[in-house]
């Protein structure tokens, strides 16, 4: 399988030659715009949403197949939380209002009527990603890429977090990550 990477900068990716490009869509055919200030142990629904809340839209992007989307808050949310947990807990992402400038306490439940259930998302995230293909919409690799992997992640393992000294990155990626020290 391949891997799926967060970046902390522009999904555009100007300044990147043309075969760097062309290398990191290979190498990564899903990149998505890590949170900012988002902690490195995250373990609570509310503090991810608040991150990704935080997010303005044109941060909040995800690359596939070469083509960059833009997503809604929820949409954002539903990604990262896959990519972090490998999973979503139904139950705690009803609890959040995603209703303008509200975010319910942790044991309150939001009303089923504000939500949109994950599957009606990712039919959305589909849509989407149909429309703006570049090349023929192939749904057995979609359906590799995100319906399998992406909800079936082992925690952090699988993901590249550029977290490793230069030397350990091809020379592209460093233009690209921020460096931990």
């Amino acid at each position: 399988m391949k891997n799926f990477l967060w970046v902390t900068r522009n999904l555009e990716f100007t300044g990147l030659k043309k075969a760097d490009k062309e290398n990191l869509y290979f190498n990564y055919p899903i990149i998505i715009r890590r949170p900012k200030s988002l902690p490195k142990d995250c373990e609570s629904y509310c503090t991810l949403y608040k991150c990704c809340k935080n997010m303005p839209l044109k941060d909040r992007q995800i690359v596939y197949n070469k083509v960059l989307f833009k997503l809604s808050i929820k949409q954002y949310f539903m990604f990262c939380a896959l990519l972090l947990w490998g999973e979503i807990d139904e139950k705690e992402f009803n609890k959040i209002d995603f209703r303008t400038g509200r975010c319910r306490k942790p044991n309150q439940k939001a009303a089923r009527n504000l939500e949109k259930s994950i599957n009606i998302l990712k039919r959305e995230i589909k849509k989407k990603i149909k429309a703006a293909s570049k090349a023929v919409f192939d749904e057995e690799s979609y359906k590799d890429d995100f319906i399998n992997n992406l909800a079936m992640f082992d925690s952090w393992t699988r993901i590249a977090i550029c977290k490793y000294r230069p030397a350990h990155l091809p020379s592209y990626l460093e233009k690209v990550c921020k460096q931990e020290s």
